[in-house]
């Protein structure tokens, strides 16, 4: 876990630091994640070129960068709070 949670923030911090991140994620404009959202489901969409992103690829994959750097560090840099829980609850200390 906590080698996924260094790569993801090396990964951002580099992608930050060199202006890729800015260049290959956004702007992602409302219209266009509706369009490509509407084409991606009749089955429609277009890679005109593959060297960029449709709107909902962006959407998709800043999701996903997010999930896996700020919520891993969430998940591991302090207890778990899933595990607290259930804990908590096989004690019966939460009713």
């Amino acid at each position: 876990m906590w080698l996924l949670f260094f790569n993801g923030l090396t990964y951002l911090f580099l992608n930050i630091v060199s202006g890729r991140f800015k260049a290959r994620f956004f702007p992602i404009r409302m219209r266009d994640l509706i369009t490509d959202l509407i084409a991606a489901l009749k089955g429609k969409l277009t890679h005109d070129t593959l060297s960029e992103y449709n709107a909902v690829q962006k959407l998709a994959y800043l999701l996903v960068i997010a999930d896996v750097t700020l919520l891993d560090a969430i998940r591991i840099g302090g207890v778990e709070i899933g595990a607290i829980y259930a804990v908590t609850r096989a004690h019966g200390w939460l009713r």
